[in-house]
C-alpha cells in the first residue's frame, strides 16, 4: 500500500478495509492511496488525514475488546466461542484497546518496536461511561498503531453500557459495550 507515493504498514485486511499506518511525520490534510496486490494495482483513492483519529476495538455484538488487571477477559460469558469472558465488576481497573489516538512521548516511529517503558500519551484522555466522565489511570502505546487506556469503572447498577475515549476533545466514532455485574 502506498500513501502519496511512501510505503505505508499495513495492519490488517479485511473485505470492508484495510488498516494502515500512515508514514511517518506526515502533516498533508489528505492523500492519494493505491493498493496493489497479485491481481493489479488499485487507481488512486483521496483519504483524509488526521494526526487524530481514535477508535475502539470491538468484539462481538460490539462488546469492547476488554481485561481486568489479571488479564482475564472482560464480557458476557458468550462472547467469544471457547474463550472464558467474565462481567466487569465495578471498580476494577479495566483495559481497554484502540488506534488512532495520537502522539506519544517519546515519540516511536512507525512500525518500530515499543521497550519496556511503555510511551504515553500526550493529549488529555477521558473515557466515557454511561455518564461519567473518568480520566484514565494509563493511556499508553503497547505496540506500533495500538492503544491500551486503563481506567477504574465507576459504581453503576447491573448491565452493558456505553463506552466511548475522547483524546484532546476527539470523540471515538463508535462507541464500544461494557458488561458489568457486581
Amino acid at each position: 500500500m502506498q500513501v502519496d507515493g511512501r510505503a505505508a504498514a499495513v495492519l490488517s485486511v479485511s473485505p470492508e478495509e484495510i488498516q494502515v499506518l500512515t508514514p511517518d511525520n506526515f502533516s498533508a490534510a489528505s492523500a492519494q492511496v493505491v493498493v496493489a496486490n497479485g491481481n493489479g494495482t488499485s487507481d488512486a483513492v483521496s483519504i483524509e488525514i488526521r494526526s487524530r483519529m481514535p477508535a475502539l476495538f470491538l468484539e462481538a455484538n460490539g462488546h469492547l475488546t476488554a481485561t481486568r488487571e489479571d488479564g482475564s477477559r472482560v464480557g458476557p460469558a458468550d462472547l467469544i466461542t471457547d474463550v472464558e469472558s467474565l462481567p466487569a465488576r465495578p471498580g476494577d481497573l479495566i483495559s481497554i484497546f484502540g488506534t488512532g489516538f495520537g502522539r506519544t512521548d517519546p515519540e516511536v516511529p512507525s512500525m518500530s518496536a515499543i521497550g519496556d517503558a511503555l510511551p504515553n500519551l500526550v493529549d488529555a484522555v477521558t473515557v466515557r461511561v454511561h455518564t461519567s466522565a473518568i480520566t484514565p489511570e494509563a493511556a499508553r502505546l503497547v505496540k506500533p498503531g495500538y492503544y491500551e487506556i486503563q481506567f477504574r469503572l465507576p459504581q453503576l447498577e447491573d448491565g452493558d453500557y456505553a463506552v466511548a475515549v475522547e483524546v484532546a476533545g476527539v470523540r471515538t466514532e463508535k462507541s464500544g459495550r461494557i458488561h458489568i455485574r457486581g
